[in-house]
């Protein structure tokens, strides 16, 4: 019981104790990765503005799809953003978490060096970058739709469960790749596959609609990913409520890996100097 008690504070222990650190690694790892490029900050808006027109050319003008009863191209790209700020902050902080400690195995062969925070930083990284894209959604939706809905306020309770649930999966990942070097390259395999069967360039109508066989539907409403960004255009284009169900399930179960992820990482890290 007592050792239950410890994994369930122990990661939130870590993170007030190491703070100072990993504001340190965070803003050493944003600034990085753009400190050699001629245009700098601007990454972030030039990466997700082309991913939006390549897929708003091929989805909204090619292949005519429409969310809502709104036809415009605009609506869509609003729609298409909104989906896509969740899934790029979770991507990255997967697809980066996979190969932390393998990057960082000078912090690791130093006993006094916290590794759990690795991840940590990675997902902070990444989440700056979303709250950029999320400046740039609420004034796009300023400028078309002429006003906020007070739904805004709710994005927090939205937030929670991305963070707990980037996070622990990122410490298994980081673990698992340390003796399974092969996991980093099945990984992008599986988020290809996870983008596009989670609603963001279409409308989930199409799925929840479709004559599917039943299984494929309830893997479908199953994904976090799903819950995520539907909550996500509900609140900041839709002007409604959050799903109180679904994020309240989806909550419980991040927070049940993030515990799982912590404790996992927490039980091999021992091991990650002599594999290295």
């Amino acid at each position: 019981m007592k050792k239950l008690i410890r994994v369930m504070y122990l990661p939130f222990l870590d993170m007030v104790t190491n703070a100072q650190l990993i504001s340190t690694l965070t803003k050493r790892d944003f600034m990085s990765r753009y400190r050699a490029s001629s245009v700098g900050l601007f990454w972030t808006l030039i990466q997700p503005a082309f991913m939006i027109c390549v897929y708003t050319v091929t989805f909204s003008l090619i292949m005519n799809v429409r969310f809502g009863t709104d036809a415009s191209p605009t609506s869509f790209v609003l729609y298409l953003f909104c989906g896509m700020l969740p899934w790029l902050a979770f991507s990255e902080s997967l697809s980066r978490s996979s190969t932390v400690v393998l990057e960082n195995s000078n912090f690791v062969k130093k006993l006094v060096f916290p590794t759990q925070i690795l991840p940590i930083n990675i997902m902070l990284s990444a989440l700056i970058t979303e709250g950029i894209g999320i400046l740039i959604l609420l004034v796009a939706i300023l400028v078309f739709k002429h006003s906020l809905h007070p739904t805004v306020a709710l994005f927090p309770f939205v937030l929670i469960p991305q963070v707990l649930l980037t996070l622990g999966l990122g410490w298994i990942l980081a673990s698992l790749t340390v003796f399974i070097r092969d996991i980093a390259n099945f990984l992008n395999l599986i988020l290809t596959a996870w983008l596009f069967l989670t609603p963001i360039f279409y409308p989930e109508e199409i799925i929840l609609r479709a004559r599917v066989p039943g299984l494929f539907k309830t893997v479908f409403v199953l994904n976090p990913m799903y819950t995520l960004v539907s909550n996500y255009r509900r609140i900041f284009l839709e002007g409604k409520m959050v799903e109180v169900r679904g994020l309240a399930l989806l909550t419980v179960g991040s927070l049940l890996v993030f515990w799982l992820g912590y404790a996992w990482f927490y039980r091999t890290r021992r091991s990650f100097a002599d594999v290295l």
